[in-house]
């Protein structure tokens, strides 16, 4: 899970692409450069982590990140939770579910960065 983070963080498609199952329909591996180009992610928060079987798991988890693929930059939480596979090359994304409260996120005045940083969301990450 985290490894597949930091592939989306450093744009890693070939990484992204070996370590799941299958490719989502509406998602090819151009969409998915053009898309990673215009987000910069900033945290990831693992929520819960629930073995399923021996060769399944659950994780359950928020990504936040800087979007700049429209007018202006925006900050949006990404909360899924993704059912991952155990195969001879180790843990794979096989599907996931995207929670109801992702998308757009109000970042309140004054408030510490969403980056960990300790320092005001304003004069860091915005």
């Amino acid at each position: 899970m985290r490894s597949r983070y930091t592939a989306f963080a450093r744009q890693n498609v070939d990484y992204i692409l070996k370590t799941q199952t299958t490719l989502p329909e509406k998602a090819s591996r151009l969409e998915l450069e053009r898309d990673l180009s215009t987000i910069k992610w900033l945290r990831l928060e693992v929520i819960s982590y629930t073995s399923v079987s021996q060769t399944q798991a659950q994780v359950e988890f928020c990504a936040y990140a800087m979007d700049s693929s429209g007018s202006h930059k925006q900050l949006v939480r990404h909360h899924e939770i993704s059912l991952f596979c155990l195969a001879e090359k180790g843990w794979l994304y096989e599907s996931g579910k995207i929670q109801a409260d992702s998308g757009e996120l109000k970042w309140q005045r004054n408030a510490p960065c969403v980056c960990g940083s300790g320092r005001k969301f304003k004069r860091c990450c915005a």
